[in-house]
């Protein structure tokens, strides 16, 4: 057979690699064999080239394909002799194809790939390929940073939130050993925080909080945290007497809550121990008297004192007794007319306040100026009840009667002047409602004001949504005086001509205040003439309808302002006193310039401050208008029950 005689004339020049391959052929060519039907020639032949690359990376795909042709265009069949482990072998293309991992560097020596249509064979020479080792592919690991504090005291918060860094792309978790007790942990970000309570004092050791990316991890070194006990902190104490002021036999009730305190006793009008908080009536008073009470703390603190006057008065003659359904103990409207709690008529002539962190300087200008009534603006909720109490009471202190003013929509910054809106009103309204308890003991000498210039023009909306609030107010426990400010900015005539009355009547109280402020007005505006005749005409329906008017602002007038106006103090005060009504002037520190200054050219009835007030120089040409004339503070009496 041809085919074996092929196969005896391989040379061994070959190598053994083409010895293998020819016996391959061998086989090849017994399979190609079909019984002498086909002859050759020896211009026939099968031929094989290409330059397989020598090297690749670990890691990377290695290909070669020889490039092979018959020149009969016969079927070509491929063989290999020192395959690599890592590669495989197409016998059809003679393809060797593979990608060798770090395992496999090495020089694989010997490789012999051969060709065959089964009557000729061809082999490419012998050839080498070195798998080379590729650069390390660890992705760095996790590292985590940081110095956590050791101490904390009972009842601070602690916190600690270590810097860590992974492999670009990979999710980081944090862990931790030993957490105290007291402690939370973030398994996302790490952070390890925590509020220690008295009962968790002592050390907490060996905490390890770690940090993993799945594959590896890092820790910071074992730490220790020390919770030390609180120091005590002294105690306070605050006392009061609701009402503060009494008529001969009559009785109060002192309210007094206190804080860090571990007992109270009482001195003065009252002895003995007491509870930290409590409440207790005084019993018949016929002269004042002077109640203490001191609270003591924990072991090295210091005790805390507090001190209330319960008034008796004595009674003046002329006094108006106080009706039946007015079940309060301060002023009181009856017939028209404003009475103190002793029933003697007071009219109010006094001042606005613009600031009412002007006080320090304010308070004891005022009370220089004769004033008798202090309308104190209430702006920004951020400012806590308590402090605006504290204002309102340091003008009581002096004699004064307030009137608080809801001047901004709380939890805004929205302005109630100008302000039409019901649900406005209403969060004004309860903003009154929550803070009862902090205005209750004022009560005496206080008069609330609902919301500055709020409402509608001559609008039955005003009326509804007023008889709303009073009823409001009066369910929380106020029995003071209302005021309410007409609408349209609190220039609107027709609201307190048209609907005044009504919501008047609504007050099971009576005891409800209407006020105008008199600047440019509506429509053609107010002439002295103009006002007068107004003036006149709320005097004649208080006489009627029972209820009180005010000019509650006015200004300098001098055509200065957002609603500018000619008429002067002296023509807007001379109206109200014509018809009986009260007033008060807008303001006492109302700067214009930085530094509380202000100018002529201002409302302000001070120079500086604002509010200072010592001697004339210091008073603008309204203040002394407003101070020093004999038409205007001049007039003014203060309460009979101070």
């Amino acid at each position: 057979m041809v085919h074996a005689i092929l196969c005896r004339r391989t040379r061994l020049r070959h190598y053994l690699p083409v010895l293998v391959i020819g016996l391959a052929w061998c086989t090849v060519g017994v399979a190609y064999d079909d019984s002498g039907t086909h002859h050759w020639g020896w211009h026939d032949h099968v031929s094989i080239s290409g330059s397989p690359s020598t090297s690749v990376t670990a890691g990377q795909p290695y290909s070669f394909t020889p490039t092979a042709r018959d020149s009969d265009g016969r079927t070509l069949v491929f063989a290999i002799a020192n395959m690599p482990a890592w590669a495989s072998f197409n016998t059809s293309s003679g393809q060797l194809s593979g990608a060798p991992s770090s395992s496999s560097v090495g020089t694989y020596s010997n490789i012999a790939i051969a060709v065959s249509d089964g009557w000729r064979t061809a082999t490419l020479s012998p050839f080498s390929v070195q798998v080379l080792a590729g650069q390390s592919s660890v992705a760095p690991s996790p590292t985590i940073s940081g110095t956590p504090a050791t101490t904390d005291v009972a009842g601070g918060a602690y916190a600690f939130q270590p810097s860590a860094n992974g492999p670009s792309g990979a999710t980081l978790s944090f862990s931790v050993t030993n957490l105290p007790s007291w402690a939370n942990f973030s398994t996302a970000t790490g952070l390890l925080s925590g509020t220690p309570t008295a009962g968790n004092v002592g050390s907490y050791p060996g905490i390890v909080m770690s940090v993993s990316d799945g594959s590896a991890s890092a820790s910071l070194p074992a730490f220790a945290i020390t919770v030390t006990a609180a120091a005590a902190a002294n105690p306070t104490v605050s006392l009061s007497a609701s009402p503060a002021s009494i008529s001969s036999g009559s009785s109060a009730t002192l309210n007094w809550s206190s804080a860090n305190a571990t007992s109270c006793s009482a001195s003065g009008g009252w002895s003995g121990t007491m509870a930290t908080s409590g409440n207790m009536s005084t019993g018949a008073l016929s002269s004042s008297t002077t109640y203490t009470l001191t609270c003591s703390g924990a072991s090295g603190t210091t005790p805390a004192s507090a001190s209330t006057t319960v008034s008796v008065q004595s009674g003046t003659t002329g006094g108006v007794s106080r009706p039946s359904y007015n079940t309060g103990y301060g002023l009181f409207v009856l017939n028209g007319k404003l009475y103190d709690s002793k029933g003697i008529e007071f009219r109010i002539r006094g001042v606005n306040l613009c600031h009412y962190d002007s006080t320090q300087y304010s308070g004891p200008g005022i009370a220089r100026s004769n004033a008798n009534t202090v309308r104190v603006g209430l702006y920004l909720s951020s400012i806590s009840t308590s402090t605006y109490v504290n204002t309102l009471q340091t003008y009581i202190s002096d004699s004064e009667n307030v009137v608080a003013t809801m001047f901004y929509v709380p939890g805004t910054r929205n302005v109630t002047s100008g302000d039409q809106s019901t649900a406005d009103l209403a969060s004004v309204v309860q903003n009154w409602v929550t803070n009862y308890q902090y205005y209750a003991p004022l009560q005496q000498h206080l008069i609330i004001d609902v919301a500055n210039e709020w409402g509608p023009q001559d609008s039955a909306t005003w009326e509804s949504a007023y008889i709303s609030a009073i009823a409001s107010l009066r369910a929380a426990g106020y029995t003071a005086p209302i005021m309410i400010d007409t609408g349209a900015w609190g220039q609107d005539t027709g609201d307190l001509l048209n609907y005044a009355q009504a919501v008047f009547n609504s007050d099971p109280q009576k005891n409800v205040i209407f006020s105008l402020h008199v600047y440019a007005g509506l429509g053609d505006g107010w002439s002295v003439a103009s006002l007068n005749a107004y003036a006149l005409q709320l005097q004649s329906l208080a006489a009627s309808a029972g209820m009180v008017f005010v000019f509650g602002e006015f200004g300098p007038g001098a055509d200065i302002g957002p609603s500018p106006t000619m008429l002067t103090p002296q023509q807007v005060i001379g109206a109200a006193e014509a018809a009986g009504i009260g007033w008060m002037g807008w303001a006492w520190d109302d700067n214009n310039l930085s530094d509380g200054a202000a100018s002529n050219s201002s409302f302000s009835m001070t120079f500086n401050g604002p509010g200072i007030y010592t001697v004339p120089s210091d008073l603008t040409t309204y203040g002394q208008e407003m101070v020093l004339s004999n038409y205007a503070l001049a007039l003014a009496k203060k309460a009979t029950d101070f």
